[in-house]
């Protein structure tokens, strides 16, 4: 059978792919024809290169960047010359000049990538039952359709035929009668854009379509997490804590010491494991999930998540460790990194997912949320992320930050819920952890004598247990703020207007309540070290409520 790769063209108001296309004779095909890729939900067209049908007929061949268009992991690092292509059980990583790859770990001497005009092709029967997708072509319409069965396929059926109309000048009428299954693409001014079963495509009104559902191709389970997570961290500096001065931490069942580190582009590891820390927490029947982090150096992740072999050194690597120590998880926290990375950042992190669930260890990643900076929040894909992981910690803090220019909360409850139901939309609760303070922070203001009518902010970060402490000391008059969910106090101080929106059991209590609310997995909260005693057991009951 002939197989031909096409090549992208961009169209108006669509998105951009490219095309593969199947056919017994090339007559058959016309570069004319519109050709539709599936990508979960989603349907794109393109046109038809006719010189790259003569350049690749008879060639078992398909452009690799047309499995990123369908939720397939790709990445090509032209520098070493390597193709590495990842889902959830699978990572092939070719080595083009030496013909061959390998399929997890094991190597196959054979040629699977090939270059033309600069462009990467991969062989198609080679990976189209490893990586779960197929290409199927309609008998009349002789469009084509590439879907990713490891992914959801949104369907309906037709209820009436108002409100149809052509897609784009397409030569056929759009084919649909009565009680057809249609595929639900996304919507735009003109409607609705459908897919019918000889793979018509048109727009139609989405008050047409009935019986909407949501199924997988290979019957794929969504996994369901259960078990409430109750994390801190542990936050490790120079050394690790005395063990001897932790008190009782009621309810808590996961702890993530801050131990691991990229050490630099080459994906060395910097290590500040303790072996006493390590047995406490067995005795208290903690799983461990240490943290590793990028150490929030944007320069360096850049060139680490672009250099395939760096990533593997280090999954590999840390994937040792894990092992050897019998941790049951990890906790990622990559931050501050370039808005551009966002999507190799996602198959780094699908790399170390796949490798990590196969030996059984559960795979946790931290996200600030979503609305900020391209460097802090803007560099995620938490779709593609949540998509992969086990869970995916939101971290809810930070509202007003330390160099904040105006004052204000670190985690206003009417803040936090926003931030909830925007991840609930690309995240299923099922793996979010709300993220929360154990600190509040003192704002300090005095009039600025250069501009007008403004204040100069600045603020110190203050602890739950130090908080309480304060209060005691200066007696403040506490007012309630229903926003946010706190009290709040302010008085003046040696010619400084003070403000706190005050952290305490009441505050965290109404925040732990939205897990219930949104049915969360949990809580992580940092950091150990900063809460007064008293908020361990209000945190449990708070989670254990029905």
């Amino acid at each position: 059978m002939k197989k031909i790769i096409a090549i992208s063209v961009l169209l108006s108001l669509l998105i951009v792919g490219t095309v593969y296309i199947k056919t017994h004779n090339t007559k058959e095909v016309n570069p004319q024809n519109k050709f539709i890729i599936v990508e979960e939900s989603k349907i794109t067209t393109n046109e038809i290169d006719q010189n790259e049908f003569e350049l690749m007929q008879n060639e078992d061949l398909i452009d690799v960047l047309l499995l990123k268009k369908i939720g397939i992991f790709v990445d090509i690092d032209t520098k070493r010359n390597i193709v590495s292509i990842s889902n959830d059980k699978t990572i092939v990583r070719s080595y083009v000049n030496d013909n061959k790859y390998r399929v997890n770990d094991n190597l196959v001497n054979d040629k699977i990538v090939y270059v033309y005009n600069n462009k990467y092709y991969i062989k198609e029967s080679k990976l189209a039952s490893k990586f779960r997708f197929s290409i199927d072509i309609g008998i009349k319409s002789k469009n084509i359709v590439l879907l990713n069965h490891s992914l959801p396929i949104y369907s309906g059926i037709l209820k009436h035929k108002e409100n149809m109309s052509n897609y784009d000048n397409l030569e056929e009428k759009l084919k649909i009668i009565k009680e057809e299954k249609l595929i639900i693409g996304n919507t735009t001014r003109e409607g609705t854009l459908v897919l019918t079963e000889d793979k018509y495509i048109g727009y139609i009104d989405i008050t047409s379509i009935d019986n909407v559902s949501k199924s997988y191709g290979e019957k794929v389970q969504e996994k369901i997490n259960s078990k409430t997570i109750n994390m801190t961290w542990e936050y490790v500096n120079k050394s690790n804590p005395n063990t001897n001065n932790i008190g009782q931490m009621v309810g808590l069942n996961v702890i993530s010491p801050t131990w691991f580190s990229l050490k630099n582009s080459s994906g060395e590891i910097n290590s500040k494991l303790s072996e006493t820390y390590k047995k406490w927490a067995r005795e208290r029947k903690y799983e461990i999930w240490p943290l590793v982090s990028n150490q929030f150096n944007k320069e360096m992740t850049r060139e680490f998540v672009n250099n395939a072999v760096a990533r593997e050194r280090f999954i590999n690597n840390l994937l040792r460790i894990y092992k050897d120590n019998g941790f049951k998880g990890i906790n990622i926290d990559f931050e501050n990194m370039y808005k551009e990375d966002s999507y190799v950042f996602s198959v780094f992190i699908n790399e170390l997912t796949m490798k990590f669930k196969e030996n059984g260890i559960k795979v946790s990643i931290d996200v600030t949320v979503p609305d900020g900076s391209d460097f802090w929040s803007k560099c995620y894909n938490r779709e593609e992320l949540g998509r992969v992981v086990d869970y995916m910690v939101v971290m809810t803090y930070d509202e007003h930050w330390a160099s904040s220019p105006v004052s204000g909360s670190v985690a206003s409850y009417g803040w936090v819920e926003s931030n909830i139901e925007k991840l609930l939309e690309k995240v299923p609760p099922s793996k979010l952890i709300l993220g929360i303070p154990f600190y509040t922070r003192e704002w300090r203001e005095t009039p600025s004598l250069t501009i007008p009518n403004k204040m100069d902010v600045k603020s110190v970060a203050i602890t739950l247990k130090r908080i309480k402490a304060i209060i005691e000391e200066k007696k403040p008059n506490l007012i309630w703020d229903e926003y946010s969910k706190q009290y709040y106090y302010s008085y003046i101080e040696n010619g400084k207007l003070i403000k706190v929106w005050i952290e305490d059991e009441k505050s965290i209590s109404e925040k732990v309540s939205l897990v219930n609310k949104y049915k969360l997995i949990g809580i992580a909260s940092w950091r150990r070290g900063y809460e007064n005693i008293e908020i361990w057991d209000i945190i449990n009951k708070e989670l254990n409520k029905k």
